[in-house]
């Protein structure tokens, strides 16, 4: 993601989430040396984004959403296999996810994430819960989770 990226991405964001961040967020984003901000690009366009902190040997993914006539089309697996593949030393890649968001929920499912826990009214506005959902390398790694 660039400077270029961000109004096509906060306006994905908008037509994303209820509660959106701001422009200004993602502007704070790339002025951090510890964000990953990766965007996907079809016919020229942003059709999404992922945006992680990195902290050491871990990842903390904070935001990722695909423009709404864009998905269905596999944006965010391959959004979400770029940052994992894209960081093989990172050890433990951790979320929250919306609990009533099942195709997202399915979708780290289907890169190993495990639910971990839950967040009591996380989404404060709405008083919904967020789901927390980790990838531990080192399970899988030892084969605790059947992925290897």
């Amino acid at each position: 993601m660039t400077e270029d990226d961000i109004d096509a991405v906060w306006s994905i964001e908008q037509s994303s989430f209820p509660f959106p961040w701001s422009r200004e967020s993602f502007q704070r984003e790339l002025d951090q040396s510890h964000t990953i901000a990766l965007v996907a690009v079809d016919q020229g366009g942003v059709a999404g984004f992922i945006i992680a902190w990195m902290i050491i040997d871990e990842m903390h993914i904070g935001n990722i959403a695909v423009h709404p006539r864009m998905r269905r089309k596999k944006i965010a697996s391959g959004l979400l296999s770029q940052l994992i593949s894209g960081h093989p030393d990172i050890v433990w890649f951790g979320l929250e996810v919306r609990k009533s968001n099942t195709p997202a929920i399915a979708l780290y499912q289907k890169y190993g994430f495990t639910v971990k826990g839950v967040r009591k009214q996380y989404y404060e506005k709405e008083r919904e819960d967020a789901i927390i959902m980790v990838l531990d390398r080192q399970k899988i790694r030892k084969g605790e989770y059947g992925l290897v």
